[in-house]
């Protein structure tokens, strides 16, 4: 099944996450609520498409390379292991099950 990954990190004072195969950014004042945010963002992207007819992100370019690189060097680490991935179809109630992408998510120091 085809997913959706993104990079979390920290910047001062804010969560931050940056998906990779679609360049979609989110971020918010702790872990919890990033993660209601990055659905929230994904669920507006599924609405749009489907209102419209499309196939959901179509038209988005991937992340910048820089990502993918910091994906890569996290994914690998023990201590940096992917979290839980978010379960969108779950989430959003989608009946499409081939659009229901699931978030992996790894961190940056």
């Amino acid at each position: 099944m085809p997913r959706i990954r993104a990079v979390i990190s920290r910047e001062e004072d804010w969560w931050c996450a940056q998906c990779l195969e679609y360049d979609i950014a989110v971020q918010a004042r702790n872990r919890a609520e990033l993660r209601d945010a990055l659905v929230s963002v994904l669920s507006a992207h599924f609405t749009a498409s489907a209102e419209l007819g499309q196939p959901a992100f179509a038209g988005l370019p991937a992340a910048p390379k820089r990502f993918f690189r910091e994906y890569a060097a996290q994914a690998g680490s023990p201590e940096k292991q992917l979290v839980k991935p978010i379960d969108l179809q779950a989430k959003l109630r989608l009946t499409v099950a081939a659009e229901v992408l699931p978030v992996v998510v790894a961190r940056t120091p």
